[in-house]
């Protein structure tokens, strides 16, 4: 069988990843749906606080969107490219990031999780009020 090239090798490495790779990374999977659990509970708390923008909505889902999808599809070439540390300390930055963002969003609708809210709310945008 001949190799697929162009288009389809692209489409072959981010196949051949998800049917065999994300096992060995769960960082990946995690970071994933941290971004989609910030966006939910970001609307939640835009809803709950009563100032729901569609224009603070675009302007916020463009670039979760984009994490998303540079995760989704950029990983499986850095690690095709021997790059795998690098991608691994990004995504790790990137989970702690929106960690705290969902725990902050979860404390503003009332959910507060013990020790992990105050320590957060301690280290985390201090200089900005809660909305």
């Amino acid at each position: 069988m001949q190799e697929p090239d162009g288009l389809w090798a692209i489409i072959e490495v981010v196949k051949d990843f998800y049917e065999t790779g994300i096992d060995d990374h769960f960082f990946v999977f995690i970071l994933l749906v941290l971004v989609v659990a910030d966006v939910v509970t970001g609307f939640c708390k835009a809803w709950a606080l009563k100032n729901f923008s569609s224009r603070k909505a675009r302007t916020g889902i463009v670039p979760h969107s984009a994490i998303f999808i540079i995760t989704a599809i950029g990983y499986p070439f850095f690690l095709f490219a021997n790059a795998g540390a690098l991608a691994d300390m990004i995504i790790t930055a990137l989970c702690a990031s929106y960690g705290a963002s969902l725990v902050t969003n979860l404390d503003i609708l009332g959910l507060k999780i013990p020790y992990i809210t105050t320590f957060i709310n301690e280290r985390v945008d201090n200089h900005k009020t809660k909305e």
